[in-house]
């Protein structure tokens, strides 16, 4: 499923968290698939391909900073526990 002209209609903030030593994404393609996204946040944090299971810590703290700080977020949303 090829949703690549869809894509750049996202309004909803994005963060994108690239693993620095990931042997099967390079840097580039992923740079080239976010090519004309207006609303979206690179970020690199050590580690392989499986980030969110080889470095959670990191990763957690990176969306819930992205998840609090968005300013589009509803009044009385939930606060996320830490």
């Amino acid at each position: 499923l090829d949703v690549s002209d869809e894509i750049v209609n996202i309004r909803t903030p994005m963060l994108y968290i690239y693993p620095g030593q990931d042997r099967i994404l390079s840097e580039s393609s992923v740079r080239k698939q976010m090519d004309g996204l207006k609303n979206i946040r690179f970020t690199r944090v050590a580690g392989p391909h499986l980030l969110l299971q080889t470095n959670p810590e990191a990763c957690a703290k990176l969306i819930i900073e992205h998840v609090t700080c968005n300013k589009r977020m509803l009044p009385g949303a939930a606060t996320p526990r830490r």
